[in-house]
């Protein structure tokens, strides 16, 4: 973690700066998505090289002055798996583990830490968010999944406070963070809408051809750096404040068509291309910058 204006990233940078003047040839991998703030920050990278995953983030690097010839576009190498993904067997899985997919399935794959952490009363703000997104599904038609992020705890878990009143039924599923059953991936293969605050799995979900909210309790919260996925008519934004409630959002979303050229397009944006072929290419610009390494060193030795 290595972007010189994060606070958080301050170790990180200083070891990097540090092998750069060693004349050691560091690389950074993108982490995040194509939210302003995060692009931002990777253009500030440390990293003499830099590894990107879809052409938004590559474009926008040049933009921003990176010289090209310290950026590779790869793919993510996580996506890889995706075009092996059986739809057929993770629902048989889900059915067996007492699950009903015989409605729409709505996914929740979002975080209850950090985002409102800087705000009076964060744990009381998320109660509220998750409060609202269960108050705003219809359980006679949807079945719903809640994915949770690998750093939410347990210990009290949000998302099964009993002040929700929401019951044990076979529509309503908690995955845990140490549960290995399922990936973020499979579920989302087999969901028909996704709701999110500001993650990748917003911009996975889009290129997956998901219908996709953002819900976002507040108009400056994260969920504003993502305006430029507006363009994607399977995307639309929720605010706790709209007067369109984020019930009216999923019965008009759920049900819309997703055009392959949309899909296609987010694809390109995020992850290039999704050919399961990502970790080649990441071999590839490694074998590229070794090599440009081995060649300066001769230079210099010579």
């Amino acid at each position: 973690m290595d972007f010189l204006k994060e606070k958080a990233h301050t170790l990180g940078s200083s070891i990097i700066m540090y092998l750069n003047k060693k004349n050691s040839k560091t690389i950074c991998f993108q982490h995040g998505g194509s939210q302003k703030d995060n692009i931002l920050g990777q253009s500030t990278s440390a990293s003499y090289y830099q590894v990107v995953y879809g052409k938004y983030i590559y474009d926008s690097m040049l933009n921003l002055g990176v010289d090209e010839k310290r950026l590779f576009l790869t793919g993510n190498s996580l996506h890889d798996d995706i075009v092996n993904i059986d739809v057929a067997a993770i629902k048989s899985k889900l059915k067996n583990d007492g699950f009903d997919i015989n409605k729409k399935i709505i996914l929740i794959a979002t975080c209850l830490f950090f985002e409102y952490d800087d705000r009076e009363n964060p744990n009381e703000l998320y109660k509220l968010y998750i409060k609202t997104i269960y108050e705003n599904i219809d359980f006679d038609d949807f079945s719903l999944i809640v994915k949770m992020h690998p750093n939410d705890k347990m210990h009290p878990n949000l998302y099964l406070d009993n002040e929700y009143g929401i019951e044990k039924s076979n529509n309503f599923k908690v995955i845990l963070p140490n549960d290995n059953m399922f990936t973020f991936y499979e579920l989302a293969m087999v969901s028909d809408l996704i709701i999110s605050r500001s993650s990748t799995t917003i911009e996975e979900g889009i290129m997956l051809g998901k219908r996709v909210v953002a819900f976002d309790l507040f108009s400056d919260g994260p969920s504003c750096h993502l305006e430029h996925l507006m363009k994607f008519s399977n995307y639309k934004k929720v605010l706790l404040t709209d007067k369109k409630s984020l019930n009216d959002t999923i019965t008009e979303l759920i049900n819309i068509d997703v055009c392959d050229l949309s899909i296609i397009e987010a694809v390109d944006m995020f992850t290039y291309k999704l050919d399961g072929k990502s970790i080649e290419r990441i071999k590839n610009a490694l074998l590229v910058i070794l090599e440009l390494n081995n060649r300066n060193y001769r230079k210099y030795v010579n």
